[in-house]
């Protein structure tokens, strides 16, 4: 049986005009796990 991700993004990147940004940032979280984004500030988990 194959089963869907509950959340899958591949290769997501975010860049800004000045040249820096997040990425590529690949993730999949199957149901019933958690997960969480950790790191210092201006590291781009909010912007992810």
């Amino acid at each position: 049986m194959v089963t869907a991700s509950a959340l899958l993004a591949e290769e997501i990147t975010r860049r800004f005009r000045n040249g820096r940004g997040v990425g590529p940032v690949s993730l999949r979280v199957e149901r019933g796990e958690v997960v969480s984004l950790i790191g210092p500030n201006g590291s781009g988990k909010t912007t992810l």
